[in-house]
This record gives C-alpha cells, structure tokens and sequence, in this order.
C-alpha cells in the first residue's frame, strides 16, 4: 500500500514538471497596470512605483515602455512578449541598453536558459576596457507567497545567476582584473499579477535585499491590502523613503503634520482605504504625524521619512 501510494506521488510529481506554462498569464503587460512594492535598504523600507506608462516599436516588436520611480528618481526600461518569452531592454547608460530573455515561452518546471550574454571592448586613454557578463535563467518550481498585498497561491519561482568579467589592458599587460558572481536573484509571479517577490544576494559583499508587494493594479482591477475590521490609521513601509501608503476608513480625510502641527499635505483614502503619499523634495527627513478624521472621531499615527 504504502509503495503504490509513493508511486503515485511521482507521477503526479513528473505530471507537475512536465506541465507548460504561458508566460504571458505571469506577466500581464497592459497600459496604465502598476506595481507598488516596499524595497529593503540601509534605512529599512523604500517603496518604489513601477508603471506601465505606453508602447512603442523596438526590433520589429511591440514594446512595453515601464518606468520606475524610486529614491527620487526613474528608471525606464523597454519589456516586449515575444514568440520564445519575455524579454526586457535593460539601461546600461544614457544611450546603450541590452537585450536579456527573461523567461522562455511555454516554461516547464526545472526549464533553464541562456539570458542574456555581453562581450563588449572600448578604448580610452590607451587602455583597452573589456567587459563581459553572462545571465542563466531558470524556473525553479512553484510557491506560495504572502506579502502586504496579500496571499498569492503557486507563484513560478523565476531564478537568475551569472558572472562577470571586468579588465583592463595597457598592451598585452592586463593592469585590472575583476570578475565574480551576479549572485543568486529570486522573482516570484503570480498568475495574473506579476511579480509580488523579489530577492536579491549580493555575492560581493555578502548583502540581501527584498521587495514585497504592497499593491498593484492588473487589468483595470485594482488590489490593496485588507484594512483592519477595527478603525484605525497606519502607513507601510514605516520608515520610508520616497513613498508610503497611508491606510485607513474609506473616503477620509487625512492630514500629514510635522510635529509643530504645520500641515504638510492633505489627502483623502480612495474606496479601497488607502493612499499613496509622495513627499515633496522640500520635506525635510523627520518625524512626521498622520491624522484623520472619521464619524467625529480622530486616529493618528507616526511616520518617519529618510532621505
């Protein structure tokens, strides 16, 4: 008995990995979608803002134009769902992007892919600069995930790892060398949504770094975290840098004051209970309070802003 009941659990363990997958069900490219996710850093949690802001043209296909906006500044980069997978253009500088291929399409569980692969060569000052990179990718099972966003049910584990190579050349003496591991990247997806998980282990210096899923919007439909039966006032992440969402009861007015009571900002919940607030470039880091008013009574809160 106990046998018969172990081979059927390889079966239905081979009919899991031998299953395809369409990458476009995990990545839902479409106008006007968002991702807003709270990052980790040396200050505790940053939160950062990616849209999907318009379309355009690259190498005959029809490119996705993402923006990022976070610690005050935005990053753009070009996503495009091709016949073999997803693909996303990548800033290297203000003028140079490269191509990498992020997921192949149909993916099977235990998939993995050759990513991306640069070798390039410039002179300047009578040195030869030399730069190589190579980005394996590979879907590494399936999960659940729960993040502030909330519970999201057999997430692909999208893994990537690579190496680098970096030297310099007087000649046919090499005067730098350096060269390592990318380290190891983790994405969760979820059908439907994207990503709602990030990991990231710097091989370097040994650093880790998350990112969690706060809200989103896919679709036209639009998902943020539950607000509590009881009433009340709070911002995630706390502390923050760029962003936080401030929750609450729905359709309230809420004020951000710094601790002299001079109001900063004023802003209202929408009808799901939250708000993102961004502060201005002339707010200061500090202490600041989160008030609102709601059925003649008040709640508040406190939150911290690192710049």
């Amino acid at each position: 008995m106990k046998k018969g009941m172990f081979v059927l659990f390889l079966i239905s363990l081979v009919a899991v990995q031998l299953q395809a997958y369409d990458v476009e069900d995990y990545i839902p490219l479409r106008v006007g979608n968002f991702w807003v996710m709270a990052d980790s850093g040396d200050y505790g949690a940053d939160t950062s803002v990616q849209t999907i802001t318009g379309t355009t043209m690259m190498d005959g296909y029809l490119t996705y134009i993402s923006e990022e906006e976070s610690w005050g500044s935005i990053d753009t980069s070009f996503m495009q769902l091709r016949e073999d997978g997803f693909y996303t253009y990548n800033k290297m500088d203000d003028s140079t992007y490269w191509l990498m291929h992020n997921i192949i399409d149909p993916f099977f569980v235990g998939n993995s892919w050759l990513a991306a692969e640069m070798d390039t060569q410039w002179d300047e000052e009578g040195l030869l600069y030399n730069q190589k990179l190579t980005v394996y990718g590979a879907i590494g099972g399936f999960e659940n995930v729960t993040v502030p966003a909330g519970y999201f049910s057999n997430c692909v584990r999208l893994e990537i790892t690579g190496s680098y190579h970096f030297f310099i050349l007087m000649g046919d003496d090499t005067v730098y060398n350096l060269h390592g591991s990318i380290g190891n990247n983790l994405t969760w997806l979820a059908e439907g949504v994207g990503p709602v998980k990030h990991y990231q282990f710097d091989a370097d210096d040994s650093s880790e770094t998350f990112s969690s899923l706060i809200a989103y919007s896919c679709s036209a439909v639009d998902e943020y975290p539950n607000v509590p039966d009881k009433l009340e006032v709070y911002a995630y992440p706390n502390p923050f840098n760029s962003f936080c969402m401030i929750n609450g009861p729905m359709g309230s007015h809420v004020q951000v004051a710094d601790l002299s009571g001079r109001v900063i900002d004023n802003l209202f919940l929408n009808r799901e209970g939250n708000n993102l607030w961004k502060p201005s470039e002339t707010t200061t880091s500090g202490v600041y309070l989160v008030s609102l008013e709601h059925n003649g009574k008040y709640y508040s809160t406190k939150i911290v802003l690192i710049k």
